[in-house]
């Protein structure tokens, strides 16, 4: 990995010529801040090195020869970024520190920049100017979804011939008005009313015992503790919506 920092500064040896043509000075990536393009030497006419013809680094930057530069006045550099030195602040104006350093690997893609604070990949990086300004880290708030209208409420269930003989239980008042009773009717158990799914489905509570009164809604039992669970339980506590109490009070 090379470190940008330690090659500024480093003379530019011209292979073929064999001249030193400058220093260089600063260095060009692309608008995506992810691939160094140019090294820039100094001087008053300074020379634009693509990455890829340099040979070698050491002591001193290698190229072939200066048929492999160009001067950076024929270079369009407003097509590319630098940003060694300048202020990193994020979008909301809170300072990350001045870059220090790049870091890139041997084909010149972009590690990360350094700062004095901390290390920043080139995709935190939205934009270079004067500065540069890093992208929103901050994770969007999901939206809790409001379940309060689909809000219900728990009631028996009754089966068709229930609801039937509930409707004819009715009695008059003083004023002729008909009031249906509160008093839940006793379900009429009989096996060509019990689905068979049902009872495959709860098949393996057959046996069990209560360890407690099973209950319906209104407060009426169902079943009393210590009864054994039998197919008319099971078709009585579907009837009255609890299956689920049936399961967890039986062992």
């Amino acid at each position: 990995m090379t470190s940008i920092s330690a090659l500024l500064g480093l003379d530019v040896l011209s292979k073929t010529d064999c001249c030193i043509i400058g220093r260089i000075e600063n260095a060009f990536f692309d608008e995506y801040c992810k691939k160094i393009v140019y090294f820039v030497t100094d001087g008053e006419n300074p020379y634009c090195i693509p990455f890829s013809k340099v040979r070698d680094i050491g002591d001193v930057v290698v190229v072939d020869g200066l048929i492999a530069v160009k001067y950076a006045s024929d270079v369009d550099i407003t097509k590319y970024r630098t940003a060694i030195y300048k202020e990193t602040y994020s979008p909301y104006g809170v300072s990350k520190g001045k870059i220090t350093d790049v870091f890139c690997d041997e084909k010149g893609k972009i590690q990360f920049f350094r700062t004095d604070k901390e290390d920043i990949a080139p995709t935190e990086i939205k934009g270079i100017g004067d500065v540069v300004v890093l992208k929103d880290a901050r994770k969007p708030r999901k939206k809790k979804t409001d379940f309060s209208s689909l809000a219900t409420v728990d009631a028996p269930v009754y089966t068709l011939a229930e609801n039937a003989e509930m409707q004819t239980r009715r009695q008059v008042d003083r004023d002729g008005v008909p009031v249906v009773q509160t008093q839940v009717v006793n379900l009429v158990t009989n096996a060509s009313f019990i689905p068979p799914r049902i009872i495959g489905d709860y098949n393996f509570l057959l046996g069990r015992t209560l360890t407690c009164d099973l209950l319906s809604y209104t407060g009426e039992v169902i079943a009393q503790k210590n009864a054994f669970v039998t197919i008319e339980i099971v078709e009585k506590a579907r009837a009255y919506g609890k299956l689920l109490d049936l399961t967890l009070s039986s062992k």
